[in-house]
């Protein structure tokens, strides 16, 4: 394969990868700012990038993912809402024990979800893209705590 099919291949894949989170949002999702969908652009683009998906894959992959980032989303939204309601009158009386057994219950839900969501994408993608994955989310939610630290 030269390196102008390889150019090809990969603008092709950030394209169908942009196109379809452009569907996303026509879904009904509220658009985000300038900003998160620049930092959402450069998430695709680094996933893109290390996982070197197909053009197959990549139709397949992305509406998985992001029902996945959605959901997972959501989960951490319900802890920070349990978790930043709370005014700190004294540490032993911040949270009350149904505070407690709901974020963990969160917790397992996210762990039940990324389980989930292994399956399916280890129907598209191969356990060494899925393993480049989680390294990429993690490599980019460092990118992000360096840039917030700034």
């Amino acid at each position: 394969m030269g390196i102008r099919n390889i150019h090809k291949k990969s603008i092709s894949v950030r394209l169908i990868a942009i196109l379809l989170l452009g569907l996303t949002d026509a879904s009904g999702q509220p658009k985000m700012s300038a900003e998160r969908q620049r930092l959402s652009d450069i998430k695709i683009s680094l996933i893109s990038n290390r996982l070197n998906l197909s053009a197959e894959q990549s139709t397949k992959f992305w509406p998985v993912y992001n029902e996945y980032s959605v959901k997972r989303r959501e989960i951490h939204r319900e802890i920070r809402q349990i978790i930043s309601y709370k005014k700190p009158i004294a540490v032993s009386e911040i949270y009350s024990s149904k505070d407690i057994v709901k974020i963990h219950q969160l917790k397992q839900n996210e762990l039940d979800l990324d389980k989930q969501y292994q399956q399916r994408f280890l129907e598209i993608i191969s356990v060494n893209q899925l393993g480049e994955l989680y390294l990429t989310e993690t490599a980019y939610r460092k990118m992000l705590l360096k840039r917030l630290k700034r």
